[in-house]
């Protein structure tokens, strides 16, 4: 009974151990998920703030686009009246050279016509009682800009009828 009752006290001592380092290790388990939820919360916030973040971007790329393209416009327009100011004002010698007598000269000459349903802006006329010169000034030319220049000059007396015997 003796030898009985010291075994049942060893196996107390390590139930009692046992149940020590139990308690101990779900201290340590508590502590872990409490340090997880505290990442994940972590986690979520910087989720958050980088979300916001690229948003905050995505409408600064935007802004900067939008200016990028009103430049661009700005810069084309400009660069188009220079040459359009250059083209003219050389275009008058160069074509009184060639024997054509400027009477009057035209810049940006725009019309409209909604029963003909049409409209065109010429960049430069040059004409005189019995001729016309049309100008489409490009500071580069390709193929789309070459065709609605033909375009337009299918269409030109149909619109300016003022010019129709020239």
């Amino acid at each position: 009974a003796a030898e009985l009752q010291e075994e049942i006290r060893a196996l107390q001592r390590e139930n009692s151990q046992g149940m020590k380092e139990l308690r101990e290790s779900l201290k340590e388990t508590g502590q872990l998920i409490k340090e997880l939820r505290e990442s994940q919360k972590e986690t979520h916030r910087m989720i958050k703030e980088n979300d916001r973040l690229a948003k905050e971007a995505r409408e600064q790329s935007k802004e900067t686009d939008k200016k990028i393209k009103e430049l661009a416009t700005r810069f084309t327009s400009t660069t188009g009246r220079i040459i359009e100011g250059l083209m003219s004002s050389s275009g008058i010698k160069i074509y009184e050279d060639a024997g054509f007598k400027v009477d009057s000269l035209c810049k940006n000459f725009k019309r409209k016509n909604k029963a003909l349903n049409l409209a065109m802006e010429m960049d430069v006329l040059l004409f005189n009682d019995k001729q016309v010169i049309v100008e489409e000034v490009k500071s580069s030319c390709d193929k789309k800009g070459v065709d609605k220049f033909v375009r337009n000059m299918e269409n030109f007396k149909r619109l300016y009828n003022e010019f129709e015997d020239k």
